[in-house]
C-alpha cells in the first residue's frame, strides 16, 4: 500500500510520466551514475503550449500533453527517467550517454513530435517543441544541470522554436 501510495505521489496523473517530486525522489541514484559515466539533462518545453490551451480547449491541451509524453516514453532506455516538471515542461534525464548521444535521440523526439497530426486541432496545426541539452558536471546538483540545460532551452526558443540546441555542441538545428 505505501509503495503505491508514493508512487502515486511521484507520477504525473496526466501523462503517467515523474512529476517534480518523484523525479527529485530520483536524483540520488541519477547522481551516483551520473559520477561514473556521462549523464545528460534535456530540458523539453512544448511550443506556444497556451495558445493551444487557449484556442481549442484544455481538453485538446491534455491530448497534446499525453501524446508527447507517450513519445518520449517510447524513445527512453532502460534506465532513463523522463519527467513532467511543469505545464508543459519535461526534464529527461539520459544515463551513460553523451551531450552528441542525447542530441540524436532528441532531433527523433522534435521530429516525431512535429509530426504529430491531433483530431483536436486543425488538419494544418503543427506541435513542435523547443530542446536544450547539458551534460552534468562532476561537481554540481542535478538541479543544477537542468537549470543550464533550461537556459540552453530558452536560447532555442529566442532562435525560433522548434529547435534543439546542445551545450558544446554547433549543432542548432529547426525543421
Amino acid at each position: 500500500i505505501v509503495r503505491g501510495l508514493k508512487t502515486e505521489r511521484d507520477t504525473d496523473p496526466l501523462t503517467g510520466l515523474l512529476n517534480r517530486r518523484g523525479l527529485q525522489g530520483r536524483e540520488a541514484r541519477l547522481l551516483s551514475a551520473g559520477r561514473h559515466k556521462p549523464l545528460s539533462i534535456v530540458a523539453c518545453d512544448i511550443d506556444r503550449f497556451k495558445g493551444i490551451n487557449d484556442r481549442f480547449g484544455h481538453a485538446a491541451g491534455d491530448v497534446v500533453l499525453t501524446n508527447v509524453a507517450g513519445i518520449i516514453r517510447r524513445r527512453l532506455r532502460s534506465g532513463d527517467v523522463a519527467a513532467r516538471t511543469g505545464g508543459e515542461e519535461f526534464v529527461l534525464c539520459l544515463k551513460s550517454n553523451t551531450v552528441k548521444g542525447a542530441f540524436r535521440l532528441t532531433e527523433q523526439l522534435r521530429r516525431e513530435i512535429a509530426g504529430l497530426r491531433f483530431a483536436e486541432l486543425p488538419d494544418d496545426f503543427v506541435v513542435t517543441c523547443s530542446f536544450g541539452i547539458a551534460e552534468l558536471h562532476a561537481d554540481e546538483g542535478l538541479w543544477d544541470a537542468i537549470a543550464r540545460a533550461d537556459k540552453i532551452l530558452y536560447a532555442a526558443k529566442r532562435a525560433g522554436r522548434n529547435r534543439t540546441f546542445a551545450e558544446g555542441v554547433q549543432l542548432p538545428s529547426a525543421a
